[in-house]
């Protein structure tokens, strides 16, 4: 009665109460039905029939009351209360009343409620009735089925209530799954029918980072892994049209892929996501049959469905929880016993099954789907790249018979290996599996025989050299990495694949800056640059590196400041002039933009004033071997030439490697490895230094040419090398020279060094065997050689240190190795071996003139090097003069006596060099001459000693060029040097004429046009800056020369030496206090006066007090205001850079308190010696002076230390 007239206001109060209480009352009713019925048993049908009558009344008044739509909260309360309560009487209700008529009332109720009316107490009412015990009687089932998927359908349209739909939908997808639930068949098709596709489209257009996205992913697995073929079929066939089933079938393929692909669930979860594949592969199988059947005639064939069912396939092949060979071995175990290898199913079942029924279609995904299908036999797993790389072969086929050739399959082929191998796919096994598979087929083929052959061929090497750059990708190996870089680089260069050149070209320029490998990095960049052209056509593609430029003008523009600047930093300047020149053109011709072309010149200029005056060491080259099957295929057994770092040497190179390869070997021999050490699987490594080829250069041939220019090509732009190895041929005798011959091997390299590797392969070797005799006259000549580079040098640089020449020279003279040539006279200059070898007459004689020429040319370097040797050296200057003097007369007596212009072409006195020195523009300068100290002991070496000694001037100029001047018409202008600025003046005064021709005023000697010029130029920098110009007072005009002609007449001095000794001089001389260097205004003041000497305990003004006296404040090694020259010692006074004269006067037989009665040699340092900064005089103590052995040269002292100050005595002002 209450429920009938619920819409009554009074009635609905404790219709809400009863309802509350529904479970409660209903469990009376049914307990009083039973007990009623066990009472009454005569009349149980009649009263069975009542009550069920009545029970049906009561539900069908429940669902009338669901009807109304009234907003009141009393009726919403109310059916609200049913809406909980009724499920919960599901089981008391089973027991007195018919299951199926309930469930039809069930139905009625669920379907009375308004859709828009408590919805999700309606879904929360129809989980619990699932979850109920009358959802598992399958005739209930059924009926409660079809108004559960009405329910849903809808709401997830719509997409409301989304959780709690997912939640009925698993719950029902659960107990249709049970087995104890009865046949499904049809409650399954129910469910197939209704929802499949709404909850596929539900997965589609779901946000992946939803909470939800697993549970409808789930739901759908479900629902397809409990379809059976019918079912699949059926489904199909349930479609109206084609259109609503390629709409599908393009869906559930793009579910698939997007789940195989982004996998919802976590990694961890295997069990779930191998259900995944399961039931994809099952759905993927039964579709491939629709395919075939409805999508595969002409008309019917549709391009995109059966592309994205392939890229589907592929999608499945490759994730990465298939990959079993990645999985411990129990997992992989467990796998394969449930599901088995499901990549073999679909690679043989789908893949290679649905290509084969393309049929004339093929064309169509040729050359699209080589990428997706190689990576496919890129997997693995040998059964899988049986069946599918045949694949690829009927491609070729394809496209041969179509476009007769296959170049598409073959260019996209080459892409994807490129990609593919780089991102970890492929292994050797499939190398050789490919080339066998392939090889066969195409050998079968009447067309495709040769070609097809090529094209394997071609992939099989463009294979090894990705495996190889894959395998050193994560080494920490960088000259492997660019190994490998370059072999790809030529393989793409080989076939001319552009993009890809280019993408390995820059990433090989990128790993050598990393190493601080400038030049070859700028060689690098130069093979992207000579690709291009002076051109305004637009990139092809453009540049990452490069993003604005547009044209392939601004690009190699570009390329070319990039390489000028690697080129300097690598200190190659020679090629970084080359493309300025180049560059110069087009800002100057075709451009003309002046003001880069500006920019570009001093640029230019740049390159060559550091090819003539910053020092650049050689590199020395090694050869190196690998051998042993250790090492990397691109190594194994093959010979390299390497170019070592800067001051690397031997035992530095051999330690780098060894660091590079940890677990090899080192052999101690140089001959080729025995056939076990290269078959071994052990890593071998053969390291010796070799000598550079110099190419021989027409431009320098018969002109001269400075050292600093040649010494670049003599270690650079180099191919060939060669290795000398003693051997003898016969046991040793006492003469080991006579029986010792040298195995020489020449080696040709693949690409001259530098150049985009430090490193490249031997390609061919040369051996020959040097006879004694042969090699004894190398020696000669080499040394010979030397010796002259030596004194041309050192007559050039009196800065540079002598100990090079000084152990060359001892070496020469007093041979402690091998015995020198007198060993050569004993071997070879005998009547004896002419008996032997009457051959080899000629070639005594070559050796007889060698040693005649080599006596000139050591005496000219002992000349030289008596002239600069301080006295710690005198002892081995001596010994090497007893002992020359001693072979000199010998060697004279039997071969004749030689000069020194005689020894060939390379004469000292017919080469000009040139040496300039850094000169700083904080300091203007003008030029003076001086006289040369020793000239006169250069005369009978043919060549006379210019200098150019810069002193201040009052306008700031560019560094003095020499030029042609009054005094000396005749003189030769130097070729290729600018003229001089108007405001300096270079006088050239020959060292060995100042007197006789300068100061008389008489013509130079008719013999100076043969002399050598010698230019040296030096800028020093003040202490204080210059003053601006308006605050410099006038300066009174100067003479043109700076030669004094006022005489001072000093005292005598002792007797001139090869080393002026001032020790013994009679009175100490005090120095004046030191003077401000400002050489504007110093030279208004007058000449300041020598102090007389104090006592020793007193220390005088502008000194500071040393452990053996007295040190001067100094610059450049001399005091301040002092001017130091030979000629002063002379008596000859000449101007100092500060403009004040100066004469000082000497008191014979005077000592110094404190001070040794042993006489102090004190060497005079001649003009050269002050301008360059690289002299160092010696520290003279008696210990130092009586060494005979030859020492080292000793460091430069600190600016603030007085360098010319010697133990127990004071400098002396000249």
């Amino acid at each position: 009665m209450y429920v009938s007239r619920a819409d009554e206001r009074e009635k609905q109060e404790p219709l809400f109460k009863s309802l509350k209480a529904f479970d409660y009352i209903f469990k009376f009713i049914v307990r009083s039905r039973v007990l009623f019925a066990q009472v009454s048993e005569g009349h149980s049908v009649q009263g069975r029939q009542q009550f069920d009558a009545e029970m049906r009344g009561l539900f069908t008044s429940i669902n009338s009351m669901m009807k109304y739509t009234s907003t009141s909260d009393a009726i919403l309360l109310c059916q609200g209360a049913a809406m909980k309560s009724l499920p919960i009487i599901v089981p008391v209700v089973l027991e007195v009343f018919d299951h199926r008529e309930f469930s039809l009332l069930l139905k009625e109720f669920i379907e009375n409620i308004p859709p828009d009316r408590l919805v999700r107490q309606k879904m929360i009412c129809i989980d619990d009735l699932v979850l109920s015990k009358l959802f598992e009687i399958p005739e209930s089932r059924n009926v409660l089925l079809q108004a559960i998927t009405r329910q849903l359908k809808p709401l997830l349209e719509r997409k409301e209530e989304q959780h709690i739909c997912a939640q009925v939908l698993g719950n029902v997808l659960e107990i249709l799954y049970r087995k104890d639930v009865g046949p499904t068949h049809t409650d399954v098709s129910i469910l197939m029918l209704a929802l499949l596709r709404t909850v596929i489209q539900a997965v589609i257009y779901m946000d992946r980072d939803s909470l939800l996205i697993g549970n409808f992913v789930a739901c759908m697995l479900g629902l397809l892994r409990q379809m059976n073929e019918y079912h699949y079929q059926e489904y199909i066939n349930n479609f109206q049209n084609r259109t609503d089933l390629l709409d599908f079938l393009m869906e559930i393929f793009m579910v698939f892929r997007d789940l195989v692909s982004k996998n919802v669930f976590p990694r961890d979860w295997s069990v779930m996501i191998m259900l995944q594949n399961s039931v994809t592969l099952r759905a993927m199988m039964q579709f491939s049959q629709t395919l075939n059947r409805q999508f595969i005639s002409d008309q019917d064939f549709v391009y995109q469905l059966w592309n994205n069912f392939f890229h589907l396939a592929v999608a499945f092949l490759t994730q990465s929880p298939l990959q079993l060979e990645n999985f411990s071995t129990g997992k992989r175990t467990k796998i394969m016993e449930m599901y088995k290898d499901m990549r073999r199913e679909v690679g043989i079942k789908i893949i290679h099954t649905m290509w084969n029924n393309l049929g004339r279609h093929k064309i169509r995904f040729i050359p699209e789907m080589v990428g997706p299908f190689l990576e496919v036999t890129l997997i693995p797993e040998t059964e899988l790249r049986k069946a599918t790389i045949p694949i690829f072969f009927d491609m070729m086929q394809c496209e041969f018979n179509t476009r007769h050739n296959f170049k598409e399959v073959e260019n996209e082929m080459i892409t994807q290996l490129d990609v593919l191998v780089e991102g970890g796919k492929g292994d050797v096994q499939y190398k050789e599996l490919f080339n066998a598979i392939m090889s066969d087929l195409c050998s079968k083929h009447q067309f495709l025989c040769n070609t097809g052959a090529e094209f394997v061929k071609l992939v099989i090497r463009l294979l090894e050299r990705l495996l190889d750059y894959r395998t050193i990708q994560t080494d920490e190996n960088k000259e492997n990495r660019m190994s490998c870089t370059v072999n790809l680089l030529n393989f793409y260069k080989e076939i001319e694949r552009q993009e890809m050149y280019l993408r390995y070209l820059y990433k090989l320029c990128d790993l050598h800056l990393e190493c601080d490998n400038y030049t070859e990095a700028a060689f690098t960049l130069q093979l992207h640059a000579d690709r291009l052209k002076w051109s305004d056509d637009k990139l092809s593609f453009p540049l990452e590196k490069y993003p604005q430029a547009q044209t392939q003008r601004q690009l190699k523009e570009m390329i070319y400041h990039d390489i000028t600047d690697y080129f300097d930093r690598g200190k190659m300047w020679e090629n970084g002039i080359k493309l300025c020149k180049e560059l110069a053109k087009q800002f100057e011709n075709e451009l003309f933009d002046y003001v880069q072309l500006s920019q570009l010149l001093k640029k230019q200029a740049y390159f060559y004033d550091h090819i003539m005056r910053s020092p650049r060491p050689e590199p020395e080259y090694f050869r190196v071997g690998f051998y042993g099957h250790g090492f990397l295929p691109f190594l194994r057994n093959k010979m390299f030439i390497f170019r070592g770092k800067e001051y690397e040497r031997l035992a530095d190179f051999n330690s780098r490697l060894q660091n590079m390869y940890p677990s090899a070997k080192m052999l101690d021999k140089t001959t080729m490895p025995e056939k076990e050490i290269l078959e071994s699987s052990s890593q071998y490594l053969q390291i010796c230094t070799v000598h550079p080829v110099e190419e021989q250069r027409r431009r320098f041939k018969g002109k001269t040419v400075s050292d600093q220019i040649l010494s670049y090509y003599k270690v650079n732009e180099v191919q060939k090398f060669v290795y000398s190895r003693p051997f003898f041929k016969s046991n040793k005798d006492k003469n080991e020279v006579s029986n010792m011959w040298i195995e020489r091997t020449c080696h040709v390299i693949a690409y001259k060094l530098p150049g985009i590797l430090r490193w490249f392969e031997v390609v061919s070797q040369d051996r020959e065997e040097i006879s004694p005799l042969h090699h004894a006259i190398e020696i000669m000549e080499e040394q010979n050689n030397k010796m002259k580079t030596l004194i041309k040098q050192h007559k050039a640089d009196h800065s540079l240190p002598l100990n090079i020449l000084s152990m060359t020279l001892n070496g020469v003279v007093d041979a402690a190795v091998q015995g020198g040539t007198e060993k050569y006279e004993q071997a070879f200059c005998t009547e004896e071996y002419l008996k032997q070898r009457p051959e080899d007459e000629h070639l005594v004689e070559r050796l007889k003139d060698l040693m005649a020429e080599q006596v000139p040319i050591v005496a000219a370097g002992l000349k030289v090097h008596g002239e600069k040797a301080p006295p710690n050296l005198r002892p081995l200057q001596e010994n090497m003069e007893k002992i020359f003097n001693q072979r000199k007369s010998i060697v004279e007596l039997r071969y004749g006596k030689r000069s020194l212009d005689s020894g060939g072409p390379d004469r000292t006195s017919e080469i000009s060099i040139r040496r300039i020195n850094t000169i700083a523009e904080s300091r203007p300068a003008s030029t003076i001459s001086t006289g040369s100290s020793g000239s006169s002991d250069r005369r009978g070496s043919g060549g006379s000693f210019t200098q150019f000694v810069e002193v201040p001037s009052i306008v700031q100029q560019p560094p003095p060029i020499p030029m042609r001047t009054p005094q000396n018409p005749q003189r030769s202008t130097i070729i290729g040097m600018p003229k001089i600025s108007p405001t300096k003046q270079s006088v050239i005064i020959p060292s060995n004429s100042v007197d006789s021709w300068q100061s008389s005023g008489n013509s130079p000697p008719a013999n100076s046009k043969q002399r050598q010029t010698i230019v040296l130029e030096e800028r020093l920098t003040p202490v204080r800056p210059v003053r601006p110009k308006q605050s410099q007072p006038p300066r009174p005009p100067r003479p043109t020369t700076t030669i004094s002609t006022e005489i001072h007449v000093g005292p005598p001095l002792p007797e001139k030496h090869s080393v002026c000794d001032y020790s013994n001089l009679p009175e100490p001389i005090q120095l004046p206090p030191k003077i401000s260097h400002r050489p504007q205004s110093v030279r208004d003041k007058p000449m300041l006066p020598i102090p007389t000497m104090e006592s020793p305990s007193s220390t005088p003004p502008g000194k500071r007090k040393t452990k053996g006296g007295y040190e001067s404040p100094t610059k450049f090694g001399l005091p301040l205001d002092t001017t130091y020259s030979e000629d002063s010692a002379q008596g000859s006074h000449k101007q100092s850079p500060t403009g004040i004269r100066r004469s000082g006067t000497y008191h014979p037989n005077s000592g110094v308190s404190g001070v040794s009665d042993t006489p102090q040699s004190f060497t005079s340092p001649t003009d050269d010696n002050i301008l360059s900064n690289n002299h160092v005089p010696e520290k003279i103590s008696p210990a130092s002076s009586a060494s005979t052995t030859p020492t080292q040269e000793p460091p430069l002292p600190k600016k603030s230390e007085n360098r010319y100050s010697t133990a127990g005595s004071e400098t002396t002002n000249l």
